[in-house]
């Protein structure tokens, strides 16, 4: 299958997972524990959208012992990640996805990031993703030293994905069941 394909196939996957919440909570757990999240200083999560692993009480949990960055979809198309302090500095933006609000803000500069989660569609066990399909994260993380860290339920995980040269690997893949 074609990323479009598979795209759309595992939307509908992910879209009737079922306990996607104690899903959520499991993956949120795993993450947690990870010596990467645990040392970092700095860290890049994202507000999850519709059927994604939900990440509303990993930013509660993040904000109290690290700076909490969540990206920003520029008019240009580019994407940049700016400090929040809490759940309220969050208002609706492009692709009605919670955003910073960015007023008086300057982004983060990349250097300053410890680890980055990244959402998807589906993923393979070789830490491939498919995203939204815009590239915003592989074009962010491009000529970067960032830790990448995908979440994900297992039932979004397919055989393989063929990848391009822009398509940017992760490091860790964590499902409810296991870090890839």
């Amino acid at each position: 299958m074609n990323k479009e394909e598979l795209r759309k196939r595992y939307k509908i996957i992910r879209d009737n997972i079922n306990n996607r919440d104690k899903k959520s909570s499991e993956i949120i757990k795993r993450l947690i524990n990870t010596k990467e999240y645990q040392k970092s200083k700095v860290i890049a999560l994202y507000s999850n959208i519709s059927s994604e692993v939900e990440t509303k009480e990993l930013i509660k949990i993040s904000l109290e012992s690290k700076k909490v960055v969540l990206p920003k979809i520029n008019k240009d198309n580019t994407m940049d990640f700016y400090e929040i302090n809490c759940l309220k500095d969050l208002e609706v933006g492009a692709f009605n996805i919670k955003e910073p609000k960015v007023k008086n803000k300057k982004p983060i500069k990349k250097e300053e990031i410890d680890l980055i989660i990244i959402p998807g569609i589906c993923f393979d066990k070789n830490r491939n993703r498919i995203g939204y399909g815009k590239g915003y994260y592989d074009k962010y993380l491009s000529n970067t030293n960032i830790k990448k860290i995908g979440l994900c339920y297992e039932e979004q995980i397919t055989k393989e994905i063929k990848s391009d040269k822009t398509d940017i690997r992760l490091d860790y893949l964590i499902t409810e069941i296991k870090i890839y």
